[in-house]
């Protein structure tokens, strides 16, 4: 699935310093495991704020977590829509402690799908660098 402005392809694979920022790759579908997972990911600030159409968003979005997502996508997922995308941005994340809220949310997410347990490696680290 092509991004818009033609990016993507091998250029883009979704790694990251897991404990600075998290990975993408092999991970990120997971979050469709629960509602609350899926919709954090698009109110996230960075996400819900890009200087994107809510068309070109779920694009993105669509890219990142069924072709950087890979596996983790559970049975059922379903794709983001334009329409959705839009609803979600106007609501955007304004939590003054992202990181609880991201580990409240990753623990339902492995709740609902415990293989997705290796998204915690980030949480973890975050939290030892915070201490």
């Amino acid at each position: 699935m092509p991004l818009p402005g033609g990016l993507g392809g091998a250029r883009i694979q979704g790694r990251s310093g897991r404990q600075v920022v998290p990975d993408l790759a092999g991970q990120v579908g997971y979050f469709l495991c629960t509602g609350q997972g899926r919709d954090y990911l698009v109110r996230l600030p960075n996400v819900a704020f890009a200087n994107l159409s809510s068309h070109d968003l779920a694009d993105m979005m669509n890219f990142v977590v069924f072709t950087l997502g890979g596996a983790s996508v559970p049975p059922g997922g379903r794709p983001y829509t334009p329409d959705e995308i839009a609803a979600l941005r106007a609501q955007p994340l304004r939590v003054a402690d992202l990181h609880l809220y991201r580990d409240q949310v990753v623990r339902g997410v492995v709740r609902a799908c415990p293989a997705a347990r290796g998204l915690h490696e980030y949480d973890t680290a975050q939290a030892a660098r915070e201490r």
